[in-house]
């Protein structure tokens, strides 16, 4: 399935909302390629995708891996060693659910 066609699976699937997201060399971050509208919907998955290049043939391969952990995902960004909550719209990490509760109205509010 082409990123492009993850809204359309969505439509179909009332009760999920799904990000994608990939991961840049050159900043050592990670992009979010697709930001799911559907922020109240019962389930939310997160998946990376990751490009395998074919020298012999010279295409490109696409695979979806779930993130099953978000906090492990991006916790390099904070300084403490316990886990993080993070934003599913900006990627933010935050040390508490507290914070992160108080940031995601304003994040839903301008999100592109």
């Amino acid at each position: 399935m082409k990123v492009k066609d993850i809204s359309k699976f969505q439509n179909l699937n009332h009760t999920l909302s799904i990000n994608v997201l990939s991961f840049d060399e050159d900043t050592k971050g990670f992009t979010i390629e697709y930001l799911s509208p559907h922020h109240g919907r019962q389930h939310h998955i997160n998946l990376l995708i990751i490009s395998e290049h074919d020298e012999a043939s010279g295409s490109t391969k696409w695979h979806y891996a779930w993130v099953r952990n978000m906090s492990a995902l991006v916790c390099h960004r904070m300084k403490h060693n316990r886990g993080v909550h993070v934003c599913n719209s900006c990627l933010n990490p935050f040390s508490s659910k507290r914070v992160l509760d108080q940031h995601i109205p304003y994040c839903l509010r301008h999100a592109p």
